[in-house]
Formats: structure tokens, C-alpha cells, sequence
């Protein structure tokens, strides 16, 4: 939580320090991969969760990641890096099989896909609000089913 509280106040400064929020909240993921695979670690559901993010990966992460690098060349790796990461914990999430932590996992990619879709793609209606909420019920649950494991 610590690490995503630096990811907010860096988005939040002026200019945004995107890289270093990005780079917090990479390290929050990592962090809450860690507490996933300590809780348990099913391997068949895990499985299923990877084949579904790769599914997803080419119709919302390849957009986010084009557009990130026709933004600035520089952000191609970091932010290729972070999609990795996020995937990874909706994956470790779902090796739990903990509904908590599943849908705690999904809310905050969510998340993360709007957000990045609004900076990198084009604007989606109430993106920022959209944000936001799937943002806050994804660290709820996945705080929630940490303490529940």
C-alpha cells in the first residue's frame, strides 16, 4: 500500500513523474505476488488465468504499449515491463483461488487498462472516474483477501 500511495503522489505531481508511479506501483504488484504465492498456489488455475490475459494482452496491452512508445520511445520498456507485472499478479491472484484476491486482481487491471488506454489510446468517457473506483475496490479486495489467508 506504502508502494502505491508513492505511485499516486507521483502521478499526481506537476509535471507527472509517470516512470517513477509506474515504477512504484510495479513494485507494489511485486509485492502483492509475493503475498499471492505464500497464501497458495494452485497450478491449473493459474494456467487458466495466463491463457486469458495472453488472450487479452493483443487487444488492450498491444494498444497501451504502441501508443506508449509513439509517445515517447523511452516509455516502450518500462511500461512493457509493467503489463508483465500486473499480468503476473492477476495470474498469481487466480492461483489462489480466492475470489477476493481474483477479483481484487481484476478490478486493479482494470484499472490499469483504462488508465493507460486514456493516456496512451484515446479518452474514454468518465476514464478518470473509472479509474479511480476499479483503482480503490481492487486494492480494497486484494488488501482483503490477504488479511483472509
Amino acid at each position: 500500500l506504502v508502494l502505491s500511495l508513492a505511485g499516486d503522489v507521483f502521478l499526481m505531481l506537476e509535471p507527472d513523474q509517470f516512470v517513477a508511479g509506474l515504477a512504484s506501483f510495479l513494485g507494489a504488484h511485486l509485492a502483492y505476488i509475493v503475498g499471492l504465492v505464500l497464501a497458495g498456489f494452485a497450478p491449473v488455475p493459474a494456467l487458466i488465468a495466463l491463457v486469458v490475459v495472453a488472450a487479452i494482452f493483443p487487444l488492450i496491452g498491444g494498444s497501451i504499449l504502441k501508443g506508449a512508445g509513439a509517445t515517447d520511445e523511452r516509455l516502450a520498456i518500462p511500461v512493457a515491463a509493467y503489463i508483465a507485472v500486473i499480468s503476473a499478479m492477476v495470474v498469481t491472484a487466480a492461483a489462489t483461488t480466492t475470489l477476493l484476491a481474483i477479483a481484487g486482481a481484476i478490478s486493479f487491471f482494470a484499472s490499469d487498462a483504462v488508465l493507460g488506454w486514456n493516456r496512451f489510446v484515446t479518452s474514454i468517457p468518465k476514464g478518470r472516474l473509472i479509474t479511480m473506483i476499479t483503482y480503490h475496490t481492487g486494492q480494497t479486495l486484494l488488501v482483503l483477501s490477504l488479511i483472509a489467508l
